[in-house]
């Protein structure tokens, strides 16, 4: 029984089982370390054909009759470390009764390991809402932790446009009227089209008058601007305008006087009713009889300082006597050609300040670990908890996810109209592809002592630079270029960010940007493109149709999350009130290139800063052409934007990066595949852990030693180890060492 040093215990609906001793068929499993080709962390793996006899066939013989081959048992085996005679763990996985067999009383099932590893794969691209209160298996979990973040708000500059396209002739028509001596008004709008609307809670297509329309009361269908719905300050309209009096039609005038003007109107009462205010004259022609054949233009901007459930309208208007009493009525139409038309409404736009609930990065994935796990310490990551201060640069600093629904305070519906919180819906694939493209990431199992954990750090941490321990003397040692990690186009940014259905202008820098190394040996491509948002035009977009204003409305944002660079100053309370870092925060000067700087955020999220943190791993195939250029091919967004933090140059978006400043690789891109016989002792030494810099790291992240086909000493990181009758290596060269 191995002086008890082995400890089996399986676990299904049946309750715990405890083996003292391996299974038969346990010494032929096949062991396999190997690291993901995807994430970079390892995953251990155990796979062998047990035989089970007496009480623990009965056992599994009596869980295969209740559910056939949909059983499940689990099986965790543990030994005791030889010095410390601490309980490890060794294994964990399932036994698949698929595989079912009974011969001379044994009963034989393939052991296939998992445990974290197995749960993890198979759940990592389902989306679950975090405010679930059950676990994967249905079982009771904690309370959703959530946050706050305060949002001042980014200044936006919303352009909207009207233009006359195709139409360059129509007439105006004072209406038919007897007025005994009486003035009498007649107007349109300007004729126009409205081809942007970067305001459509307020900006308005004008009504166009039909030639059979001989004068309109006035209404809300003429406004270009329609009953503000708050105070928006002062804006600019600028108004190019050109026409020719082309001809008069009349009949009875005593009087008639034209002008072109814009007016403002208030609404005062609940049916939108419209009273006039007060008007700005922009061409006043006096009587048009005097002027047939003359071309008037107007070329100016006027300034509006908008109030709420103010109106707006540019009218053609005339103003005369008509009629003359028995005569009869009176009119005038007035008719005009080679008419161009285009104005703007040209507005800085601010809106107050909002708070919505939002989780941080940290508690976004220990979240996901617990609906896997159950266990609410399943999950570790000193770069999301800010030990490891590589993202995260000091104790102030953190990232948080937030949906659009939380952005806005949204709620929903459930089948009876009862109000629920909206959900913050997440798989890990995708909050792992979100950090990812700020920083390379990596994750994978980390076991110490007999728990295992979901470890979630900067891929650095994975390809440590200590050096753990000694494989040996290889042999069979063959080499080649691992030109997967060469690669010729490199893209950065987010997947969403910079289209919008308003048209928000082209100032948003966090989308999507595309650069070209000097490699024309292959077409690899780098991609680290983000799941969640990061864009500040997306969120203030979002955050400007509050469910308080808006409990109707659909937003495009409402089920995409955001990713944000927040100050934490709040770091020892429970609840949070995050505030959203600005550029001085981080930055030495302001930065350059957009729109009212001082109001937009995520300076420290952009494609090219972020291309800057990943330098380090896609440098290792380019290191040596130091002389050369990583060179700018194009952006979504806006790649003006130029940032500059203490110590540094200044890092544009759209600049050619030098290859010799970009930062130092940690390998070379050649595989290494050797052998050497089975060594226990080594196998052993894979599995354990050292202290590097006060953590314990498990030792297949270190840097191994080895001796060489010309016996020199060479180092390098483990890619997979199988081990069975002798240990099979894949190695990856480490650089400059």
């Amino acid at each position: 029984m191995f002086n008890n040093r082995t400890e089996i215990t399986l676990y299904s609906v049946l309750g715990p089982k405890t083996l003292y001793k391996d299974p038969p068929g346990y010494k032929n499993s096949e062991l396999d370390l190997k690291r993901s080709e995807a994430t970079f962390g390892i995953f251990l793996k155990v796979e062998n054909n047990l035989e089970f006899i007496g009480e623990a066939k009965q056992y599994l013989e009596n869980l295969y009759a209740l559910y056939g081959v949909h059983a499940k048992c689990r099986m965790i085996r543990k030994e005791q470390h030889p010095t410390t005679d601490d309980w490890e763990l060794h294994s964990e996985g399932f036994l698949d009764f698929s595989t079912r067999e009974i011969e001379n009383g044994k009963l034989t099932l393939k052991f296939v390991e998992g445990g974290l590893r197995e749960i993890l794969t198979s759940q990592l691209r389902e989306k679950f809402e975090l405010n679930r209160t059950t676990d994967i298996e249905g079982n009771p979990i904690t309370t959703l932790k959530r946050d706050d973040v305060l949002f001042e708000g980014r200044e936006i500059f919303l352009l909207s446009r009207w233009e006359n396209q195709e139409t360059t002739d129509f007439s105006l028509h004072s209406g038919e009227w007897n007025s005994s001596g009486a003035n009498r008004e007649g107007f349109r709008p300007a004729p126009c089209v409205l081809v942007s609307n970067a305001d459509p809670e307020n900006i308005s297509q004008p009504q166009n008058v039909t030639f059979a329309q001989r004068r309109s009361d006035i209404s809300i269908n003429q406004m270009f601007y329609l009953i503000a719905d708050r105070d928006h300050g002062k804006v600019k309209v600028p108004i190019n305008l050109s026409f020719r009096i082309n001809g008069i039609s009349q009949h009875l005038v005593s009087v008639a006087q034209f002008k072109v003007t814009l007016r403002r109107y208030l609404k005062t009462d609940v049916d939108n009713t419209l009273v006039y205010q007060d008007e700005q004259i922009l061409i006043n022609v006096g009587d048009p009889r005097d002027h047939d054949q003359e071309t008037f233009s107007y070329n100016g901007t006027v300034e509006l300082d908008i109030k709420k459930d103010e109106s707006y309208g540019l009218f053609f208007w005339i103003d005369g006597a008509y009629g003359g009493g028995v005569a009869g009525d009176g009119y005038i139409e007035v008719f005009f050609d080679n008419y161009t038309f285009n104005q703007e409404f040209r507005e800085d736009s601010f809106f107050g300040s909002t708070k919505s609930p939002c989780m941080t990065a940290w508690d976004a994935f220990n979240r996901l670990s617990e609906i896997y796990t159950g266990n609410v310490n399943s999950f570790e990551s000193y770069l999301l908890d800010g030990r490891d201060t590589t993202l995260l640069t000091d104790s102030l600093h953190n990232l948080i996810f937030t949906p659009g629904g939380w952005v806005r305070n949204l709620k929903k519906k459930d089948d009876n109209d009862n109000l629920l919180e909206w959900p913050l819906e997440l798989s890990f694939k995708d909050a792992y592809k979100a950090i990812h493209a700020v920083l390379p990431v990596g994750y994978g199992i980390g076991i110490e002592g007999n728990k295992q954990k979901i470890l979630f750090e900067d891929l650095r941490f994975f390809f440590q630079r200590t050096i753990v321990g000694h494989l040996g003397k290889l042999s069979n040692i063959k080499r080649q270029t691992a030109s997967e990690f060469c690669y010729q186009s490199l893209k950065f940014g987010y997947l969403k960010g910079g289209e919008y259905e308003k048209p928000l202008g082209l100032d948003e820098y966090n989308t999507q940007m595309t650069s070209r190394t000097p490699l024309t040996i292959t077409d690899n491509e780098y991609e680290a493109l983000g799941t969640a948002r990061t864009d500040a035009y997306g969120l203030e977009d979002a955050r400007r149709m509050q469910y308080a204003d808006y409990p109707d409305e659909d937003t495009p944002y409402d089920r995409d999350n955001f990713l944000i660079d927040v100050k934490d100053t709040q770091r020892q309370r429970r609840n949070k009130l995050f505030e959203v870092r600005k550029w001085q925060d981080d930055f030495e000067e302001q930065p350059t290139g957009t729109y009212a700087p001082d109001t937009g955020f995520n300076y420290n999220l952009t494609p090219a800063r972020n291309r800057q943190r990943h330098s380090w791993w896609f440098n290792n195939g380019i290191v040596k052409l130091q002389d050369k250029n990583i060179q700018f091919l194009n952006a979504k967004g806006n790649s003006e934007l130029k940032t500059k933090k203490a110590g540094e140059g200044y890092v544009k978006e759209n600049a050619d990066v030098p290859i010799a400043d970009l930062n130092k690789p940690l390998f070379e891109p050649e595989w290494i595949d050797a052998e050497k016989h089975f060594d226990k002792e080594l196998w052993n030494k894979l599995l354990d852990t050292t202290l590097i810099d006060g953590r314990r790291i498990n030792n297949y992240y270190g840097l191994w030693e080895f001796t060489n086909e010309d016996n020199r000493s060479e180092y390098a990181y483990i890619f997979s180890v199988k081990s069975k009758d002798k240990m099979t290596f894949r190695l990856l060269k480490a650089y400059g060492i």
